[in-house]
């Protein structure tokens, strides 16, 4: 573990900057704990990325359940909606071609900001650590949305807790 001197802002600036010309993969609790739920946690540098699309419900899942039990590898992914009505037998209809049924990318190496404490490390692959962070420390503040910032009072009709 390598710990990496920087904030959750500074973190998703340089992830996002990453973003436009690589694969980055983030899971954000967003700093809201619920369940428990405080980590913001990140890949790029994949050592493999695959989008399953076009298979049938078992080929999927066997490929799906091959892949992330390899060992040492974390594995970030996402199941499309269409696909997960497929799972569930609420429909025979394979998705429209765009959207792969499941999206795995599989990191050797992590960023784990932890809310609760500030604190961001890097895990995994000791050999990428020192690249790792210099790529991340070279794109903080990379990151712009392109849209102005607007002096608006944001407010809601519900509370914190009620929408949790």
């Amino acid at each position: 573990m390598q710990h990496l001197e920087m904030t959750a802002d500074e973190l998703v600036s340089a992830l996002l900057g990453l973003a436009a010309n690589e694969t980055v993969c983030i899971l954000d609790s967003c700093g809201v704990d619920y369940l428990g739920s405080h980590l913001l946690i990140a890949g790029i540098e994949p050592v493999s990325v695959d989008e399953i699309l076009g298979k049938t419900v078992e080929e999927t899942l066997s490929f799906f359940n091959e892949a992330v039990s390899e060992k040492n590898i974390a594995s970030i992914f996402t199941i499309s909606y269409d696909f997960g009505k497929r799972l569930l037998n609420i429909s025979s209809e394979k998705t429209d071609g765009i959207e792969p049924d499941i999206f795995l990318a599989q990191f050797d190496t992590l960023i784990i900001h932890d809310y609760n404490t500030g604190k961001t490390n890097i895990v995994g692959n000791a050999d990428r650590f020192d690249d790792i962070q210099s790529k991340l420390i070279s794109n903080t503040g990379k990151f712009n949305s392109g849209f102005p910032l607007l002096d608006v009072e944001v407010r809601s009709n519900f509370t914190k807790a009620e929408y949790l």
